[in-house]
């Protein structure tokens, strides 16, 4: 069965159609309709099939969101003092932006997508100088200004994530009594996702900043 989320352009589409406020942004969406899947799936796939020079690869987890972690606090203060990742069967060698971006759609709140978003990657990509540094890497270290090249450079990945997960986690969290695999049956349910006034608020957001940041410029 070929999953949902892979056919997901069409419901955005209309959502697009029936929000007068986020009307404007459909052209882009139908310029991009048959090559953005392609191009989300190079993210994955690029350090088997299509390696770049001068790139930044890493483990990736995959599948980075609050079911696959496990958190320690501090018993006297109730700080985080430690995080555990679960679940590795999406890892795999890729892109070192992949995480944070997946995690920006699925672990973190509209708040900290919209007002956090440059912190969360400074410090995710803070983490990861303090790590090699820690494990004794002798190698030329990552720059901030390269890494948020390719952050853009990935920006398929963020397109897919907004208009395929991001829907279903407003969607679910809205119908909690819905029988979660119900959802991939029910053309209503999956319109109904779409049509999600606090879903379409977040996505005019996006979209006026991925327009603002050249996004859907080739």
């Amino acid at each position: 069965m070929e999953d949902p989320c892979m056919d997901s352009m069409p419901y955005f589409i209309k959502m697009l159609e029936d929000y007068p406020q986020l009307t404007k942004y459909k052209p882009y969406f139908e310029n991009i309709r048959k090559t953005y899947l392609t191009r989300c799936r190079d993210a994955f796939v690029e350090y088997r099939e299509n390696p770049q020079e001068n790139f930044y690869y890493v483990l990736c987890h995959g599948d980075l969101f609050r079911r696959n972690m496990m958190f320690k606090h501090q018993a006297e203060t109730g700080e985080l003092e430690d995080c555990l990742l679960l679940d590795f069967q999406m890892s795999n060698v890729g892109p070192m932006p992949n995480d944070i971006i997946y995690a920006l759609y699925q672990l973190f709140s509209p708040d900290q997508r919209i007002n956090h978003r440059d912190e969360l990657i400074e410090y995710y990509f803070a983490e990861n100088i303090k790590t090699l540094k820690k494990i004794g890497y002798t190698g030329e270290l990552p720059k901030l200004t390269v890494f948020k090249e390719h952050l853009f450079r990935l920006r398929y990945m963020e397109i897919f994530l907004l208009i395929s997960f991001l829907p279903l986690i407003y969607g679910l969290k809205k119908q909690q009594a819905v029988d979660a695999p119900s959802w991939r049956d029910s053309e209503d349910l999956r319109h109904s996702f779409y049509h999600n006034d606090d879903y379409a608020k977040e996505v005019e957001q996006r979209l006026q900043y991925f327009v603002n940041k050249g996004y859907f410029q080739e």
